[in-house]
């Protein structure tokens, strides 16, 4: 069965963008939100759901921007030689 794999370029589309910035400009209300309970989930894997999102509010960012990648592209691994490209999104 072929594998679906991620592949995101080397370089960010934008080396370090504010997070308010990122906001406004793409419309993401709630990343920084998100970004917490990320985070919390990763910190905390056994934790269920809810009790990470409690934690995810309760964590500090200690930096104020992030890379932004403008593309990602969702890649098909049925042979080494030939990848082929299934989805790809850009923002």
């Amino acid at each position: 069965m072929p594998v679906q794999r991620l592949k995101m370029p080397q370089n960010p589309s934008v080396k370090a963008e504010r997070i308010c910035d990122i906001i406004g400009m793409y419309g993401v209300v709630d990343f920084a939100d998100a970004l917490g309970d990320f985070i919390a989930k990763v910190l905390n894997s056994t934790l269920p759901g809810r009790t990470t999102r409690y934690r995810g509010e309760n964590v500090y960012l200690p930096f104020s921007r992030v890379p932004v990648f403008h593309s990602i592209k969702f890649i098909k691994c049925s042979n080494p030689k030939r990848l082929e490209i299934v989805d790809a999104v850009h923002t």
